[in-house]
């Protein structure tokens, strides 16, 4: 069996955030499918995760108590202002999640809706998971209720931005407790794209507190860290733990093993942030050691054990995705005015930073291939706002605020100039998680529960609502369980 160092290995850290975002595959595993099916492939699940962890490192970050106080703190202050937690407001736009997170803890397994009309048969809840199913499960055991699942919920997401915060600390080479914790911290909350300055030259204005600023280009859309958190979790915290990874070992590169067990995780939270990750992750394997060396690795256990999971996760994750769905850039209208809506929407959103960082010296493979990224990504549409774009750019965009962090945590006086233009750069930014933070203090639209279950809410969209009958997933999965049979009535 081939062995990798243990520099290509996961630390404990790494090795529980990648637990974080697997967990949820037992649980859909256990709760959702037949048993011999729950059985092989839960088992096959356990064995490569298994074999991942006893060739994990013991390494820990160093950090005192003062400092995982400063992180956990952080994290609780973030996600309550996102409105998860009382007394602040969710956006409106958690309807759908949060319709979705009532039906998985109200409802039983596999959700279902039945029959509405010929067109609509044998319905099933299907979307990527892996967000909600253990806050869904905890609020079952806590009694079953929408506002357990929502506590949950809660927790559930302060652990997985806790999980982050630790990492982007662990990946800042500052010193002291200046350089090494609050410079992370404080980019990790604010990093953003210059979204003001975009809305400005586009004759926006300069928006009111609480407005949300980052459509300005219209076609697509880089969120910031904050916005990101606040209104789609499901994608940031995969996103962000996966960037993290693959810019510590972007030098001696990540053993395959860990490399799967990592898109198995990303791959049932957000698929389109797998996307992303992809290319990365690829290139990531396979640093450190030759290509008869990564071929090998293809025979570890850990690797094997996961392939059948992997394939399962994604056929049930994407069956009934209509083809039209996809497109390309040029479908959205005259060529020149989209080109220069890219250019100038490149250029605040990531460009310029990226230029600043490069002129101080960044060299890496993994800044080159973030930028390639986000420079292609745009050319793609995908999804009802294009979300291809926002959740596919969320790992390249965490490797640029690495690399951003990484040049304002050394103390050199030749890159000091570099190090104000980075700053004036995030500065700019930052008005972006100010106004998503702000929104808490002003009226608007905010989420309300209604009772009501998805369908009654939403509709039957095709990224979340898939036809069973007539698939073989249907021989797999148990029989789906109707939420609110009055629907049929």
């Amino acid at each position: 069996m081939t062995s990798s160092p243990p520099s290509r290995e996961l630390n404990q850290l790494e090795w529980l955030s990648v637990s974080y975002l697997c967990l949820p595959i037992l649980v859909f595993l256990l709760g959702w499918l037949r048993w011999p099916y729950a059985l092989i492939l839960g088992l096959l699940t356990l064995i490569g995760w298994a074999t991942v962890s006893h060739r994990r490192t013991l390494n820990w970050p160093s950090l005192n108590r003062w400092g995982w106080l400063g992180i956990t703190i952080v994290a609780c202050a973030w996600v309550a202002l996102s409105g998860l937690v009382s007394p602040f407001f969710l956006n409106a736009d958690w309807l759908v999640r949060m319709s979705v997170l009532r039906d998985l803890t109200v409802g039983d397994w596999p959700v279902g809706y039945g029959t509405l009309d010929a067109d609509h048969q044998n319905l099933l809840l299907r979307l990527p998971m892996g967000y909600y199913l253990v806050p869904a499960l905890l609020g079952k055991v806590l009694g079953g209720t929408e506002a357990a699942g929502r506590w949950m919920l809660a927790l559930w997401t302060v652990l997985g931005a806790f999980l982050f915060l630790a990492m982007t600390v662990a990946n800042s080479q500052g010193e002291g407790r200046w350089r090494g914790l609050w410079i992370p911290l404080l980019l990790a909350v604010g990093f953003s794209g210059m979204d003001v300055i975009g809305g400005l030259v586009h004759r926006h204005g300069w928006p009111p507190t609480g407005a949300h600023i980052e459509w300005w280009a219209e076609l697509f859309q880089y969120s910031s860290n904050t916005t990101q958190l606040f209104w789609v979790p499901n994608h940031s915290l995969p996103g962000w733990i996966a960037g993290l990874l693959i810019w510590r070992h972007r030098e001696q590169g990540l053993s395959l093993g860990a490399s799967a067990l990592l898109m198995l995780g990303v791959v049932t939270w957000a698929p389109l942030v797998a996307i992303g990750l992809a290319p990365l992750l690829f290139v990531c394997s396979l640093r450190g050691q030759t290509w008869m060396g990564w071929v090998r690795e293809w025979g570890r256990l850990d690797v094997l054990a996961l392939l059948l999971p992997g394939f399962f996760m994604a056929r049930f994750i994407t069956f009934g995705v209509p083809s039209e769905a996809a497109g390309t850039l040029a479908e959205a209208g005259p060529l020149g005015p989209v080109v220069a809506r890219l250019v100038m929407f490149s250029l605040l959103e990531w460009a310029l930073l990226a230029w600043v960082v490069f002129r101080a010296g960044e060299r890496s493979w993994v800044f080159w291939l973030a930028a390639a990224e986000l420079l292609l990504l745009p050319l793609l549409r995908f999804g009802p706002g294009n979300d291809i774009v926002m959740r596919g750019g969320i790992p390249a965009l965490t490797i640029m605020m690495c690399a951003a962090m990484t040049l304002l945590s050394q103390h050199a006086p030749k890159h000091r100039s570099f190090q104000w233009a980075t700053w004036f750069i995030l500065a700019a930014g930052a008005v972006t998680p100010y106004q998503e933070i702000s929104r808490v203090l002003v009226e608007g639209d905010r989420f309300e529960s209604q009772g009501q279950n998805f369908i009654q809410i939403n509709g039957t969209p095709w990224h979340y609502i898939g036809e069973l009958q007539g698939t073989w997933l249907s021989h797999v999965l148990e029989s789906p369980k109707i939420t609110l049979p009055e629907l049929n009535k």
